[in-house]
């Protein structure tokens, strides 16, 4: 990987066809020590550390973040409804005393926004604390570089916040602000702030709950999806214990080193000293820890593909011999790798059983040959079939993976696994001792247990958990809030209707069973239009959790989940008013 500066003015475009030329005359100039490079990708630094599914689940957040912002507007938009229905006799007769309806409606945004004001200084404080208190932790426990968490705020950060407050401030006040503008002194009068308007209100408020109670599905489903998938992880069970392996990194110096056969003789040596210990049980390398590795194309070439493109792509593992043993790997079939499978001899493969069965079907793969990527005349052939290997993306069925010898395919950093008999936090010095005695060049790097390493690993998905469930119970929360204002509101405005019903003869139960039935409907409405929103949202997740296992409980969870709490939220007011003395209810004004 070659990192570079990009000049002032120059674009993307213009800077790689720069350097696909000086790539060009370099590659005529030395043609021998530059054959098969090429530029593989160019790309800016930021989109090679932030890939794909990092931006989807970004996306996925940023999702999240805007229903739950427009549950809040829809919530203010309800509370300013009541508040001006409340106050449509003050409003009346400050129309009927000559204010203009532009002054109502400045009157009632000005209010508003005193109230967003006062919001925006504890909203801030409370984001400072925050990204101090818990997200600048975090991402330097992530090793994160710098400019994805910089928490030092401008003038640029506070006016979008700004911008996005007066944005809805002005959505959320604008709408009942201006159907409140309209009541008249007369409407008033003959409507006695019982039906009309007030009826007139209530879709309004009714749309507004449907909406969040669809946001609140949607956000919750993608809260229960991400906490689902890191239950999924942490249940996972690997054929060795992660608190008995010590796990290091070894870097070699490339003038020392340079050659193959002096790293392979470096970490036989410091192999052998490393096993020396009493409190040593196994020592092997591997180029990823515990089996997560990346994909590489590996085919048969007995079968024909129209491009490199089509090339199979499988789980790739550079380990060193004794691995499997040491890491409690089963080998089915075969040898595993031994000190012989070196750059002098001729390359070998060790294959997973289910990837024997999905490339030979039931014919025996031992002595078979495999082509690994382009290198069409140094094949791999199939000297041993292992079990399965635990794999980084949970993909339990299709466990498709090889692994080439560490001692053919030599790296210049060393991934190395120590098997031990007791703690392994107390070998550590011992371990760097023994490697400066071996290359005093060589760099000791990330020494953790396994189980600190698989750790480290989840904490970036444990961020997004976190913000995930945040957001979900917030939407719940504000969803229940919402639907217990609308349908509260609507209780007090028909509270004469109630007490004339139950005057008549209608039960306490048949009120609240109608008042229920009302509720009901737009809870259904909300929740299958939240179904729709959480199937987009899970599309997004899918791309990022992959493979996603998903249970059909989590999907019925987060439904019974919405239900009972929106029943909740409707059934305390309708109670309210299903049970009030007719005689006092009619003695309302």
């Amino acid at each position: 990987m070659v990192l570079g500066r990009v000049a002032e003015g120059v674009s993307i475009p213009t800077a790689k066809a720069q350097l696909q030329e000086a790539f060009d005359s370099i590659r005529k100039s030395l043609p021998v020590e530059n054959e098969g490079y090429t530029i593989a990708e160019f790309e800016p630094f930021k989109d090679s550390i932030v890939d794909s599914p990092t931006r989807m689940i970004f996306y996925a957040m940023a999702i999240c973040a805007v229903l739950v912002l427009f549950m809040g507007c829809a919530i203010v938009s309800n509370l300013i409804t009541v508040r001006s229905v409340k106050r449509s006799s003050e409003l009346a007769i400050r129309s009927a005393l000559g204010a203009s309806r532009k002054q109502i409606v400045m009157q009632m945004m000005f209010e508003s926004a005193i109230t967003s004001a006062i919001s925006l200084v504890l909203g801030w404080l409370l984001m400072e604390w925050y990204m101090n208190a818990v997200l600048h932790d975090l991402f330097v426990q992530l090793n994160a570089p710098a400019w994805m968490w910089n928490d030092s705020y401008g003038v640029t950060h506070l006016v979008f916040v700004i911008g996005v407050l007066i944005l809805v401030t002005t959505v959320s006040t604008l709408i009942p602000a201006l159907r409140a503008s309209r009541t008249s002194l007369n409407d008033l009068l003959k409507d006695s702030s019982r039906t009309g308007s007030s009826l007139k209100m209530s879709v309004l408020g009714r749309v507004l709950i449907i909406f969040q109670i669809a946001a609140a599905c949607a956000v919750v489903t993608g809260a229960a999806i991400v906490a689902y998938f890191l239950h999924d992880v942490n249940s996972q069970q690997t054929d060795y214990d992660p608190d008995q392996f010590l796990y290091a990194s070894i870097g070699l110096d490339s003038h020392t080193h340079g050659e193959a056969s002096s790293r392979v003789a470096l970490m036989r040596n410091l192999k052998r000293a490393l096993e020396s210990n009493q409190e040593v049980a196994g020592v092997t390398y591997s180029s990823q820890f515990f089996g997560f590795g990346g994909v590489s194309a590996l085919r048969d070439p007995q079968v024909d593909y129209p491009s490199p493109d089509a090339y199979p792509k499988f789980y790739k593992w550079v380990v060193a011999p004794g691995y499997f043993e040491v890491m409690g790997i089963p080998m089915l079939a075969g040898r595993e790798f031994n000190d012989f499978d070196d750059t002098e001899h001729p390359r070998v493969v060790v294959i997973t059983d289910v990837l024997a069965r999905q490339l030979f079907g039931e014919e025996d793969p031992l002595g078979k040959q495999l082509i690994y990527g382009d290198d069409v005349t140094n094949p791999l052939t199939v000297v041993g079939v292992c079990g399965d290997v635990f794999q980084s993306d949970r993909d339990r069925d299709k466990r498709t993976g090889f692994m080439i010898s560490a001692y053919q395919e030599v790296w210049m950093d060393l991934g190395l696994n120590i098997k031990m008999t007791e703690d392994p936090r107390s070998f550590e010095s011992k371990l760097i001792q023994t490697v400066g005695s071996i290359d005093s060049r060589a760099t000791v790097t990330g020494v953790s247990t396994l189980r600190e390493r698989l750790e480290s690993f989840q904490l970036g998905l444990r961020f997004f958990f976190v913000l995930f469930v945040t957001f979900g119970i917030g939407a719940l929360v504000m969803a229940a809030v919402g639907l217990y204002g609308v349908v509260s509101f609507s209780v007090s405005q028909r509270i004469r209707e109630i007490g004339i019903r139950l005057a008549l003869g209608a039960s306490p139960g048949q009120m609240v069973m109608h008042v229920f039935r009302q509720g009901l409907g737009n809870m259904a409405i909300g929740v299958l239009l939240g179904a729709l929103a959480a199937y987009a949202l899970r599309y997004l997740l899918a791309v990022v959790l992959n493979p996603l296992y998903e249970s059909a409980w989590v999907y019925i969870g987060v439904l019974l989940g919405i239900v009972a709490v929106s029943c909740l939220a409707i059934l305390v007011p309708a109670v309210r008013g299903g049970t009030t003395d007719p005689a006092d209810a009619l003695r309302i004004d």
